[in-house]
């Protein structure tokens, strides 16, 4: 856990891995279930770390619909706010 003066900027280090492979993404942003497969992260464990950084405005997440094969898949890409 990084201790720092602003309560409000503490992250753990879950959420520090994922703001910096956001950060990396620049302005194209990155897909959620690919951040979880690149980051080794359970798809639940990383929305519960996104919540946190949404909350505090650090990310923004826009719905994205995408087509795998013949599937559809809907998850989210994000972005440094």
């Amino acid at each position: 856990m990084c201790v720092c003066e602003q309560p409000d900027l503490v992250v753990n280090g879950a959420q520090y891995c994922v703001l910096e492979h956001v950060g990396r993404a620049r302005e194209a942003g990155v897909l959620q279930n690919r951040l979880s497969k690149e980051l080794g992260i359970d798809q639940r464990n990383l929305f519960h770390n996104l919540k946190h950084l949404k909350v505090r405005g650090i990310v923004r997440c826009q719905i994205v619909m995408l087509k795998e094969g013949k599937m559809n898949v809907k998850t989210n890409l994000i972005h440094l706010s």
